[in-house]
């Protein structure tokens, strides 16, 4: 599969989707990996979409995939490593859907993501 979904920290409050070479069927079943893992807390889990060695976004179904994706993750997630290109598709994607652009943290490191991801779970 090309991405790889697990508990990112002991504690459990954060799943990471390792993306790698993946498609859009892919990232329907890292959501169902994602769901599976946060029915065993009874609390929030924020998600961290490492995609520093993802191959470049599918075009077909983009948007309607990315909207699916972004409904089905939690509140509060965090993306790392997004390319050019996929900075285009979100700022269009979160033209038509504005809601999304607080639910979503662009971060450069694994690390800054967690701490943005850390920060919104304190705030709520």
């Amino acid at each position: 599969m090309g991405i790889r979904t697990f508990w990112d920290n002991a504690d459990k409050t954060i799943v990471r989707l390792d993306f790698a070479s993946w498609g859009w069927l892919d990232v329907h079943a890292a959501i169902e990996e994602f769901l599976a893992l946060s029915a065993t807390v009874d609390y929030p889990v924020a998600a961290l979409l490492n995609l520093r060695e993802a191959n470049v976004v599918p075009l077909e179904g983009a948007l309607t995939n990315m909207q699916y994706l972004f409904h089905m993750l939690p509140d509060k997630l965090a993306l790392v490593g997004v390319k050019p290109l996929g900075k285009i598709m979100l700022n269009i994607f979160f033209s038509m859907q504005p809601s999304y652009r607080q639910r979503v943290f662009l971060a450069e490191t694994l690390d800054e993501a967690r701490t943005l991801l850390n920060a919104a779970r304190q705030i709520k």
